[in-house]
């Protein structure tokens, strides 16, 4: 099993990774940090949202690579409909951080890897809030 990147290291990657790319970063909310799940909601230039947070199952892939999900979906979401979600998580998870990235083009600069699945089968949050 590969040792795990401290919550608050991992958030300070991330967000050199998009300060070095141009994007304007901020922490919304800081949880735990050696442990707390980190999400990142990555604006775009017509004021939606898409937010990426740890896949279901194991951490990482094979190589120790991160595993994220668009929790989303493949469509952008209104800004209010994600901070609808991340506030509803958070009181199950009050470790949780979330970062706040402005690219315009909505990418997260994330490290590791994009899982490509239906989040809500994952989620039943999912399918409440964004009714997918």
């Amino acid at each position: 099993m590969q040792p795990r990147l401290r919550s608050d290291l991992r958030v300070q990657a991330i967000m050199r990774r998009a300060t070095s790319s141009g994007a304007f970063t901020a922490i919304a909310r800081k949880g735990h940090e050696t442990a707390g799940a980190v999400f990142v909601k990555a604006a775009l230039q017509d004021r939606t949202v898409r937010v990426f947070g740890p896949a279901p199952g194991p951490g990482t892939d094979d190589d120790g690579q991160p595993r994220w999900i668009c929790v989303t979906g493949a469509q952008p979401v209104a800004e209010m409909d994600a901070d609808t979600y991340l506030a509803r998580y958070a009181q199950s998870d009050p470790d949780l951080w979330i970062v706040e990235i402005e690219s315009g083009d909505g990418e997260a600069c994330l490290d590791g890897v994009i899982i490509d699945e239906t989040p809500s089968q994952t989620d039943p949050l999912i399918s409440q809030i964004f009714g997918r």
